[in-house]
C-alpha cells in the first residue's frame, strides 16, 4: 500500500553531466528543509557521459534519492514509464535535468496536492 502524502520527483537525464552536480546539490538541500515524505528519482536515459558515475558517487548514502539506469534510450516518455512501474508513493512530479525546473517550486506544488487537488502544473 502507497503511503499517505508520499512524493517522487522523477528526473530523466541524458548527457547532463555538467548539470547534475548543481542539480544535486539544489536537490540535497531540498531534502533537508522538507518534512513531507519525498524521494526522488533520476532515470539515466543511457547517457554515453559520465552522469550516472556522478550522480552513484553523490547518492553516496542517500536514502531519498535512486539511480535507474535504462538499458536502451528510451526519452523521456520511457523513462516516465520505468520510474511508473517503480514508484512506490502517492504523488509523482517530474522535473527536467538541466535545470530549467525551479526546486523551489515543488513545495508549492506538493502543498497544493496535499489539499486536495488531483493534477497541477507549474509555468516557467
Amino acid at each position: 500500500m502507497k503511503n499517505r502524502n508520499s512524493f517522487t520527483i522523477v528526473i530523466p537525464f541524458y548527457n547532463e553531466e555538467e548539470n547534475l552536480p548543481i542539480l544535486f546539490e539544489k536537490i540535497s538541500y531540498f531534502l533537508k528543509k522538507n518534512t513531507n515524505s519525498v524521494y526522488f528519482m533520476l532515470v539515466n536515459d543511457c547517457s554515453t557521459d559520465n552522469g550516472k558515475n556522478i550522480i552513484r558517487t553523490l547518492i553516496g548514502k542517500e536514502k531519498k534519492i535512486k539511480l535507474v539506469n535504462l538499458n536502451k534510450r528510451s526519452g523521456q516518455a520511457g523513462c516516465f514509464n520505468t520510474a511508473f512501474r517503480l514508484l512506490k508513493t502517492d504523488f509523482f512530479l517530474r522535473m527536467d535535468a538541466d535545470l530549467q525546473d525551479d526546486v523551489n517550486d515543488l513545495e508549492k506544488i506538493m502543498k497544493k496536492l496535499i489539499d486536495g487537488k488531483d493534477f497541477v502544473i507549474g509555468l516557467r
